[in-house]
């Protein structure tokens, strides 16, 4: 289904040393560059009790779903967190933010699960390892237009 977008992100989010690198792909693809300066920053932004790796991976998927020039109907997210309850949490946060461009968002089109093998792992691991350019940045601003702060 071309409607299916796949995300991964090379580097984890809580990795605050070290770059990230969101890709959305299907039948085309996005890179974003989050710099660690700009997760660190974002992770001071989340709320107490949250967990950050979770609101800040539902962010950076909310602005990489924005900035990905095909249409979305359905997101696979690769399952970089185990446990339902961590699936839960991101999903929530994810589709609420969605829910600010698309009122019509349901959580239901949305699965996290392994994305290995897939165009946007394989994208995501290249441009993290700069074997491939990323098509843009993530900016602190970005983060606080979502995140409203």
């Amino acid at each position: 289904m071309a409607d299916t977008v796949y995300v991964d992100v090379s580097a984890k989010i809580e990795d605050w040393k070290h770059d990230s690198v969101i890709a959305v792909a299907n039948d085309q693809a996005l890179a974003l560059l989050i710099e660690a300066s700009t997760k660190t920053a974002a992770a001071g932004l989340v709320a107490d009790g949250d967990a950050v790796q979770f609101t800040l991976l539902a962010v950076f998927t909310c602005l990489a779903i924005r900035k990905y020039p095909g249409s979305v109907k359905r997101i696979v997210i690769d399952q970089d967190y185990s446990g339902e309850a961590a699936a839960r949490i991101i999903r929530r946060k994810l589709t609420a933010l969605l829910r600010r461009d698309d009122p019509n968002f349901k959580g239901k089109r949305m699965n996290i699960k392994s994305v290995k093998g897939s165009r946007a792992d394989r994208l995501a691991r290249a441009a993290y390892k700069k074997r491939t350019p990323v098509n843009g940045e993530i900016t602190l601003a970005d983060v606080i237009s979502v995140m409203g702060k």
